[in-house]
């Protein structure tokens, strides 16, 4: 089954851009998509940054101001 046949089951608005060979392409929301490309690069950039991915700070608050010095 694709995935735009799952998300569409689950009533999940896909936000992938077709490729560019496609004879017939898929409609694309280019905001809902700069929104989720933008979470995605955050993620990538948390997971690169060592000190979160391992979770190296005991205390609940010194985690999340990591969290905000790597988020910038």
């Amino acid at each position: 089954m694709s995935l735009r046949r799952w998300l569409k089951r689950r009533r999940i608005k896909a936000v992938i851009p077709s490729l560019a060979t496609r004879t017939f392409p898929f409609p694309l929301d280019r905001k809902a998509y700069k929104r989720r490309n933008v979470v995605e690069r955050m993620w990538g950039r948390l997971k690169n940054w060592r000190r979160i991915a391992t979770r190296y700070d005991r205390l609940a608050r010194n985690y999340l101001a990591s969290l905000a010095v790597a988020g910038f």
